[in-house]
């Protein structure tokens, strides 16, 4: 659910997959809170699972266009 990555220019990187998560209890209880108070980068892959935990985000959106080329849409919540 969580990955761990160091970078020499941005420090530590949490990257999250919340796709299997059942319920935001399991989200707690691997300490989901803790990591997004690090005040690291947290990087979350289904965040609208966790939704509640978040004060602020920017939700990055990646869309196929018919064609198959990507729309990326950026968005400061």
């Amino acid at each position: 659910i969580v990955n761990h990555y160091t970078s020499p220019i941005k420090g530590e990187i949490y990257h999250f997959d919340f796709y299997r998560l059942k319920n935001i209890e399991e989200a707690l209880d691997i300490g989901t809170e803790e990591y997004l108070d690090s005040k690291n980068l947290c990087l979350i892959e289904w965040g609208e699972r966790i939704h509640i935990l978040l004060d602020h985000f920017t939700k990055v959106s990646f869309i196929i266009n018919e064609d198959q080329s990507r729309t990326i849409n950026v968005e400061r919540i």
